[in-house]
């Protein structure tokens, strides 16, 4: 299952300059224009949409040299395969999430401007949200193709954002928040426990999906 996850890596690989050009732009345009704010939205906006399109980038490159045909072929299980996939897009969200984490530190100590809580904050939301992007869209390409995926992915960034703006809009002020360490605990845990629960029901329909579409 290395041998297919490295695969992965090395066609995200190919995209590593517009990736990184894609990626450096708006950080750079967020932190001028709202400094400790901007490196907020990059950590729980920027970083679920750069993770989401890691699923289209690869079920792009498998459909264009066929190799699903190539892979049943192969001394591994559907199941190894599906969950190569899987580990790749989660090892890509992790390394986003890593340069967000670091933004969010950095910034917290070079504007000053919100609590270090709300900067960790933003980074692990956007963590979070990328997950279970990714654990969304992988079953969807498997099961409809990649064109099914791109709407649901629409949908979802219009959720999203619409709820971001709807947020802004009202009295809730999100940086006056000063949970207890008990709250925090309470909140990663329940969400910690969403995300697995998701992650192995998304697995699973993921694994049915390619075994039907490669019996």
């Amino acid at each position: 299952m290395n041998g297919l996850v490295k695969k992965d890596l090395i066609i995200l690989e190919k995209q590593k300059l517009t990736a990184i050009a894609g990626l450096l732009i708006p950080v750079i345009i967020f932190l001028v224009l709202w400094q400790g704010t901007g490196a907020l939205l990059l950590g729980a906006l920027a970083l679920p949409f750069l993770t989401a399109f890691t699923p289209f980038t690869l079920r792009a490159s498998d459909e264009q040299w066929k190799w699903d045909k190539y892979a049943i072929s192969l001394p591994v299980s559907k199941k190894q395969i599906v969950a190569s996939r899987f580990l790749s897009c989660c090892l890509i969200s992790a390394v986003y999430f890593l340069f967000s984490l670091v933004l969010n530190i950095g910034a917290y100590f070079w504007f000053q401007d919100h609590s270090i809580s709300i900067h960790l904050a933003s980074a692990f939301i956007g963590f979070g949200v990328s997950l279970f992007f990714v654990f969304l869209l992988l079953p969807t390409s498997y099961a409809r193709g990649l064109l099914a995926s791109v709407w649901v992915l629409v949908i979802l960034t219009l959720i999203y954002c619409g709820a971001i703006v709807f947020i802004s809009r009202t009295s809730f002020d999100i940086f006056s928040l000063s949970p207890t360490p008990t709250q925090i605990v309470l909140l990663i845990g329940i969400s910690v426990a969403l995300l697995l629960g998701f992650f192995i029901m998304s697995y699973m329909v993921s694994v049915a999906m390619y075994r039907k579409n490669h019996s």
